[in-house]
């Protein structure tokens, strides 16, 4: 283990020195680089682009969750203020209400595929690599349970694994999951209703115009924040 500290020496020097530390790490079978923030030591990253050959990133490695969950929350509060917009051009110009429901629309959506993505991708992060799990009577391994739908996850699949079952311990949280999966599936499978005075997707709008988007945001920092205690205080 070595730790080396060339923050006082010049850029290029800098640059200069961990290019030669990254021909030792790319040569070194089990090597494995850590750099700091806030003074504490990260394992990085190292990112061999095919297009930028002759450079390997390396960077402390973000959990992609949190991402995941911050982009969503980003959408979401466009979206909040897109909807806000689209309510003040009541019966106006058609042309007007057109462009400001799709506005609203390109962000609740995106909010809402997000939000799901931080509760499917946390929950694949849980399972440990080479062990088995009994489900529901079945053993499974990490990959069989990567497979499983939302709802079998939540309700048979967490219990086991962290101990913590949402279904019976905050019904609210799991009720407000559900919605949310169920609204992320229907605008994935879109699917359209062929009835009389029946535009194709007016019920899908209306879902979304109604969706809570602040609840539902609350309902999976909740989830993740029960299973993993200060989750979303890590780097």
């Amino acid at each position: 283990e070595k730790h080396y500290d060339v923050s006082d020496l010049p850029q290029e020097i800098q640059k200069d020195l961990m290019e030669k530390l990254m021909s030792i790490i790319r040569k070194s079978d089990g090597a494995i680089l850590a750099k700091p923030i806030d003074g504490k030591q990260y394992v990085s990253s190292l990112v061999r682009t095919t297009k930028q050959k002759g450079k390997t990133f390396a960077f402390p490695e973000p959990n992609p969750i949190h991402i995941y969950y911050k982009v969503a929350i980003a959408h979401l509060e466009q979206a909040e203020t897109r909807q806000q917009d689209f309510h003040k051009a009541y019966h106006t110009h058609p042309e007007q209400e057109f462009e400001l429901f799709c506005n609203f629309f390109d962000e609740i959506v995106q909010g809402i595929v997000f939000l799901l993505m931080t509760v499917e991708g946390f929950m694949n992060q849980l399972p440990s690599e080479g062990q088995t799990y009994m489900i529901d009577g079945i053993e499974k391994n990490k990959n069989d349970i990567e497979w499983m739908n939302v709802t079998d996850r939540i309700r048979l699949v967490i219990p086991v694994i962290t101990n913590t079952d949402i279904y019976v311990s905050n019904r609210q949280v799991y009720d407000r999951l559900q919605l949310l999966n169920e609204l992320r599936n229907d605008l994935i499978h879109l699917k359209k209703i062929e009835q009389a005075n029946f535009t194709y997707y007016q019920t899908l709008f209306k879902r979304l115009l109604d969706f809570p988007s602040r609840d539902i945001a609350e309902a999976v920092f909740a989830f993740i924040e029960a299973l993993r205690p200060g989750f979303f205080e890590e780097i």
